[in-house]
């Protein structure tokens, strides 16, 4: 054998030594680390050493035979919401609600609804035709239940023929009955009609009392009908303006209720509440033009089948107005 042929012999048999050394201690048959170790070829050898990086990462360069340690994903922490930025007394993004809104926000967009309806309605009356506050009386209450227009088209007849608490007092109830029929329940408004008269013949000489308590004791007269004639006090020439002391509060008809509700400023259904929701969120200055603007506005943009909240000039204080003026605090209302 030739020396060139035993060097070769030696080369293999060392190659083999060191390629059972690495099949030892690595069950996988890959070189252990910190090795140097064969190829699955037998020829090329691969330099298979990892260490840790600066950062605490394996380097695994150059290690053509084993794969990289995998890293262990940490799972984000979910999202929360900083409740520090929702509004106090109510979740942000959470639905308008009357009841969640506090009542110093609701106080000035109130405010500024006033504003907006004395800009459209600088000058207000009660739209009721009358020339005095009996005529007003016997109005209103002809006005339960009925439009305005037909009031005013059956009065200018019934006041042509009574015109004194003392004429309605002898008047037959089956005469006044053929003129009132058109208002609807005529029966029943005759009967107040006549019965407030005798009442303002027996208890205030003939003279319609101006303040809550007393026009309250007249048949027929409720805290509605008394608001109309307190708020006609302070705005027709016969009543000798405001009086502290007299009770005004808030006229709420069909109007102002449908109105206050849409605009969420009340939480309640029923007309005596709606009046001390609205009396303790407006000035009482304000009181009495207030429930006629509103019902001027009830009537000409804020209708109760059709509002016209694309075109409201109050849609950007109304939370009503992203629903059509149907809010869901209004389609199963309950009285609170």
């Amino acid at each position: 054998m030739s020396q060139f042929h035993l060097v070769w012999a030696q080369l293999n048999q060392l190659t083999w030594v060191i390629t059972q050394l690495g099949q030892s201690s690595s069950p996988r048959g890959e070189p252990a680390p910190g090795t140097v170790g064969l190829g699955r070829d037998g020829v090329g050898l691969a330099a298979h050493v990892r260490k840790l990086t600066p950062r605490g990462e394996w380097d695994s360069a150059h290690a053509m035979t084993s794969k990289p340690p995998t890293h262990r994903l940490t799972k984000p922490a979910p999202h929360t919401r900083d409740r520090r930025a929702a509004p106090r007394g109510a979740r942000a993004g959470a639905a308008f609600t009357p009841a969640a809104e506090p009542p110093a926000r609701k106080k000035r967009r109130l405010a500024r609804i006033i504003e907006g309806l004395r800009e459209r309605y600088p000058q207000v009356r009660v739209p009721l035709r009358h020339r005095d506050p009996f005529q007003l009386l016997v109005s209103t209450i002809l006005s339960a239940q009925c439009t305005d227009a037909m009031v005013n088209r059956v009065t200018p007849v019934l006041f042509a023929k009574y015109r004194t608490p003392e004429e309605f007092a002898r008047a037959r109830p089956s005469d006044v009955e053929r003129i009132v029929k058109p208002t609807g329940f005529f029966r029943q408004k005759t009967r107040a009609i006549l019965g407030m008269s005798r009442s303002l013949l027996e208890r205030f000489g003939g003279h319609v009392p101006l303040t809550m308590d007393e026009l309250v004791t007249l048949e027929g007269v409720g805290r509605k009908t008394a608001n109309v004639v307190l708020s006609a006090k302070r705005l027709e020439p016969w009543g000798g303006g405001d009086d502290p002391h007299d009770g005004l509060g808030v006229v709420v008809d069909t109007h102002v209720r449908r109105l206050s509700q849409r605009l969420g400023l009340v939480t309640s259904d029923d007309p005596e509440k709606i009046e001390r929701q609205l009396m303790a969120l407006a000035p009482r200055d304000e009181w009495d033009g207030l429930s006629l603007r509103l019902i001027y506005f009830g009537r000409e943009m804020c209708t109760a089948l059709r509002p016209n909240c694309p075109q409201c000039p109050l849609n950007r204080l109304c939370p009503s107005a992203p629903y059509r003026g149907a809010p869901p605090w209004m389609r199963r209302r309950a009285r609170v």
